[in-house]
């Protein structure tokens, strides 16, 4: 195991480039403002970035690792933290079900909070974890936000293929291809 996977702890299983590359941005104080986690379904994707906004986020005194003890990762653990934002596809009032595409006025929305001061003197986070469902519409307003982030601003968008996404978005934010696991290495893993 090396030095890094110590002090992180993240419990991901065959996703260590991934994870290898996240957790050094964090030590080198390099954490970008857009990514994009893509893969296939249930590979890790949400998982990994939920620890990575964790170890963004914490205010601990245990390194770089989530402490899971001060505010912000009670916050974030409880899904409170009043700088992390989670863009969703919304239900349709009038058939009861999700709605076909991420709605531009949520991306505008999004877009104002950014641009607000942080509550908590923190990173400021977005995370929409169906990319793939954005129209050109909210897709264009989403460019405006990758364009000219805000400092200590991160947007982590998660898709099944970054060929659903326009070009414009991926070639804004650092890629990251999520592969399948060898089912070996789960069990060795697991057990």
């Amino acid at each position: 195991m090396k030095e890094q996977e110590k002090q992180f702890n993240w419990p991901i299983c065959g996703q260590e480039k991934i994870t290898d590359f996240l957790q050094s941005a964090i030590l080198n104080d390099r954490v970008a403002h857009g990514y994009l986690f893509v893969g296939p379904a249930n590979l890790g994707k949400y998982a990994v970035a939920k620890e990575f906004i964790g170890s963004i986020l914490c205010q601990g005194q245990q390194g770089p690792m989530p402490c899971g003890e001060c505010f912000h990762c009670q916050q974030f653990k409880n899904g409170l933290h009043p700088d992390v934002y989670i863009v969703e596809r919304i239900i349709d009032d009038k058939t009861g079900k999700l709605k076909k595409d991420i709605a531009i006025d949520q991306i505008r929305d999004l877009k104002s909070r950014l641009q607000q001061a942080t509550f908590l003197n923190s990173y400021k986070i977005a995370i929409i974890p169906e990319a793939q469902y954005f129209n050109k519409h909210t897709a264009n307003a989403l460019l405006k936000i990758l364009e000219e982030p805000t400092d200590k601003t991160v947007i982590i968008l998660i898709a099944d293929e970054a060929d659903k996404l326009p070009q414009t978005i991926v070639s804004r934010c650092q890629v990251l291809k999520f592969l399948p696991v060898a089912v070996k290495k789960i069990s060795d893993y697991l057990t």
